[in-house]
C-alpha cells in the first residue's frame, strides 16, 4: 500500500508545472495539511519527498500526504499573496499560524459629537489606538488622558440621560460635556489634543496647551488658565516618566524574530513619534517546518491584515522586501537592511523574541509537569482536557452556569459555554449543576469526544456528588471529578480539594498544581458572573421598558428619583405617583410590574 501510494504521489509530481504558484497537501480524509508557495512548483514539491528530510514534523506531514493540488499564478509575489490568503482562510494543520491577536486591547475615541474614551477589544477601526500589551496599559493611558484632557468615559446612554455631572467631574477627571459645562468647540480641541498625544506628538500638544493658557490669561479668564496650567503640568509629569527614546520622531514598527529546532517567536516594538508605546510577543504554531523568513512573512501577513500599519516597518535582513510591501500595503515602506539606531532597535527586538521563546518553552514545560502531577493525583493517565463549572446568581435570581475549558494546559475560549438555568428551582445550586452537566454532556453516549478527562466543580462534596451522579447516568465512569471548596473563611489559599473518591488532596497553596486549579476555578467564576450580570442588567432594563406609558424620559426621572430598581421596589404607589407625569393609574401599573 505504501509503495503504491508513493508511486501515485510521484506520478502527481511529474505532472506538476514548473511555473510559480501555490501547492496544497491533503491527507487521506481530505484534510488540508499544508499550503506553500513556489517559484517552480514541480521542483519545490519534489524536495519534500526526497531523502534527508531533517525535521521530524516535516517527515510526519509528508507521511500523511495522499493528494497534491496546485494553483499557477503569474509571479512569485502573486504566489506569496495567494499563499497567505489561503493560510488565513483555510488554517492548514502544519502551516505557521499566529494566535488571533485581536484579543489584544485597544483604546478608542468613539465617533460621537462628544467622543468617549473607551477600552476596546476586537478588530481595530480607524478610531482605535494600540494594540497595548495588556489591559493595565490601556487603563493607565485612559487615566492619564482623563487627568490631562478631562475626556468622558461614560456610555452614550448614560451621557444622553444625565441631568447633573458625575463624580469624575467633581474630582477633575471630566469636563462634563453631558450637561454643557464645556462648549463643543473646547471639547473638540481637547479631543484633538488627546488624539495627537496618542499618536506620539507630545511636543505639539504641550505647545498648544501653553498657547491656550497664555491667551486665557491675557483675556483675564483666570479659572480657565488655571485648568490649562494644571493640564500642562500633568502632561509634563507624564512625559517625564513615560517617554522612551526611539530615535527619529517617526512612526515605525520594528520586527525581530528567532527560529530554531525549539520553535519560533516574533517580537514587535511599536514606536510612535520616536516614543516606544507598545511591545508584543507572538509565538506561532507549527514553526518547526519553516524558515525564519517564512515565519516573518507569515507574521507580517497575519498581523497587518488586522492592524493598521505605520508608514515604515523595519525587519531583519530579508530577500522578500518588495513582496512584504505588497502584503502590508503600497503606502508602507519596508526596510530590511537597517542602519544606525534602527539596526539597534531590530537587534533588541530579536533579543526580546529569543527571550520570549525561552520563557514560553519554560512555561510549557512547567505546565506539562503540572498536568502530569495532577493526573497522577486524581487517578487518570492524562489531562488533555479539563472542564470547570460554576454557577452565579443573585439570591436565586437569573442563575447562569459557566463551563470553561482547558486543553493541553491552555485555556480554549472557543469551547466556553454559558447555560441559562430556566428549569432549576430558585436557589437550588445542586439542581442547577445537575441541569448544566446534563446539557453539557447529553451527546456523550453517541459522541464520547465531548467528555473531558477531568471535571472541576466550584464547590464541595455536594457538587462533586452531583457530577459523579450525572456522569454515571451517561456511562462516563472514566471521567474523574474534583471539587474546590472555599471553606468557612472563603479566603484564597484555604480551599479544600475533594476527589470523587471522597479523599482530600493535600496540596501546598504555593504549588503549581494548586495555583493552576485556582486560576481555572477563578476563570469559571469570572465567566459565570459576567453572564449573570449581563442577563440581570438586560432583565432590569426591560421591566420599565415593557410598561405602557413609561417612555425614556419617565424612566430617567424614575431612576434619578429612586436611584434604580431597588429604590423603586421599596417605594409605595403614592411615592411613585409623585413623580412628574406619573399619575395614580400609571403608578399602580409600575408597582405591579416591579413586584411580580
Amino acid at each position: 500500500m505504501t509503495d503504491k501510494l508513493t508511486e501515485d504521489l510521484h506520478a502527481q509530481i511529474k505532472l506538476l508545472p514548473n511555473d510559480p504558484g501555490v501547492y496544497r497537501f491533503y491527507a487521506a480524509d481530505n484534510a488540508l495539511l499544508y499550503v506553500g508557495k513556489a517559484n517552480a512548483l514541480r521542483v519545490r514539491v519534489k524536495t519534500y519527498f526526497g531523502a534527508g528530510q531533517a525535521a521530524p514534523r516535516t517527515r510526519m506531514m509528508v507521511k500523511a500526504v495522499t493528494r497534491i493540488e496546485t494553483t499557477v499564478v503569474p509571479s512569485v509575489s502573486d504566489a506569496l499573496l495567494l499563499e497567505q490568503e489561503q493560510i488565513k482562510t483555510l488554517k492548514p494543520r502544519f502551516n505557521v499560524l499566529f494566535r488571533d491577536d485581536k484579543t489584544y486591547p485597544y483604546l478608542r475615541l468613539t465617533k460621537h459629537p462628544a467622543p468617549r474614551l473607551q477600552f476596546f477589544r476586537g478588530k481595530p477601526k480607524s478610531d482605535c489606538f494600540g494594540p497595548y500589551p495588556n489591559t493595565f496599559s490601556v487603563r493607565e493611558t485612559i487615566r492619564i488622558l482623563q487627568r490631562v484632557f478631562r475626556l468622558r468615559t461614560c456610555t452614550d446612554a448614560n451621557y444622553a440621560n444625565r441631568s447633573r455631572p458625575c463624580m469624575l467631574y467633581e474630582i477633575g477627571r471630566c469636563s462634563a460635556p453631558c450637561v454643557g459645562y464645556i462648549d463643543e468647540a473646547s471639547y473638540a480641541a481637547d479631543v484633538a489634543n488627546a488624539r495627537a498625544f496618542l499618536c506620539g506628538r507630545d511636543d505639539a500638544v504641550a505647545e498648544r496647551l501653553i498657547k491656550a493658557m497664555e491667551q486665557a490669561s491675557e483675556r483675564q479668564e483666570f479659572e480657565k488658565a488655571a485648568k490649562l496650567r494644571d493640564s500642562v503640568k500633568a502632561l509634563s509629569d507624564v512625559r517625564s516618566v513615560s517617554s522612551v527614546s526611539g530615535g527619529a520622531a517617526t512612526d515605525v514598527d520594528f520586527i525581530g524574530a528567532c527560529h530554531g529546532v525549539q520553535g519560533a517567536a516574533v517580537h514587535l516594538a511599536a514606536v510612535r513619534a520616536g516614543r516606544l508605546i507598545s511591545e508584543l510577543n507572538f509565538i506561532p504554531a507549527n514553526a518547526q517546518i519553516s524558515t525564519r523568513e517564512d515565519v516573518i512573512a507569515a507574521f507580517v501577513a497575519q498581523h497587518y491584515s488586522r492592524h493598521l500599519p505605520p508608514p515604515r516597518v523595519v525587519l531583519q535582513s530579508m530577500t522578500l522586501a518588495s513582496d512584504l510591501a505588497l502584503l502590508i500595503g503600497s503606502k508602507v515602506t519596508v526596510a530590511t537592511r537597517p542602519r544606525g539606531h534602527e539596526r539597534l532597535r531590530v537587534e533588541m527586538a530579536t533579543a526580546n523574541a529569543e527571550a520570549a521563546l525561552v520563557s514560553a518553552k519554560a512555561d510549557s514545560a512547567a505546565t506539562a509537569s503540572t498536568l502530569d502531577k495532577l493526573a497522577e493525583l486524581v487517578g487518570t493517565k492524562n489531562l488533555d482536557r479539563i472542564d470547570c463549572f460554576d454557577i452565579s446568581h443573585s439570591s436565586g435570581e437569573v442563575p447562569v452556569a459557566s463551563c470553561v475549558v482547558c486543553e493541553q494546559g491552555q485555556i480554549n475560549k472557543q469551547l466556553y459555554r454559558r447555560y441559562h438555568l430556566r428549569e432549576t428551582p430558585r436557589g437550588d445550586d445542586y439542581a442547577g449543576m445537575r441541569e448544566t452537566l446534563r446539557r453539557r454532556y447529553r451527546r456523550a453516549e453517541v459522541d464520547p469526544t465531548v467528555l473531558p478527562d477531568l471535571v472541576v466543580m466550584d464547590g464541595g462534596a455536594g457538587q462533586v456528588g452531583v457530577a459523579v451522579e450525572v456522569l454515571a447516568q451517561l456511562g462516563a465512569t472514566d471521567v474523574r471529578v474534583l471539587g474546590i471548596a472555599k471553606g468557612q473563611e472563603r479566603r484564597p489559599g484555604l480551599e479544600t480539594l475533594l476527589t470523587d473518591a471522597g479523599e482530600i488532596l493535600e496540596l501546598s497553596p504555593a504549588s503549581y498544581e494548586f495555583r493552576f486549579l485556582q486560576r481555572l476555578r477563578d476563570e469559571a467564576h469570572r465567566f459565570a458572573l459576567a453572564g449573570h450580570r449581563h442577563r440581570r442588567a438586560k432583565n432590569r432594563g426591560s421591566i420599565l421598558e415593557n410598561i405602557e406609558g413609561v417612555g425614556a424620559a419617565r424612566r430617567r426621572d424614575l431612576v434619578n428619583a429612586f436611584g434604580g430598581l431597588q429604590g423603586m421596589r421599596r417605594a409605595s404607589i403614592q411615592d411613585l405617583s409623585r413623580i412628574k407625569g406619573v399619575g395614580s393609574e400609571l403608578a399602580r401599573r409600575i408597582y405591579r410590574a416591579l413586584h411580580t
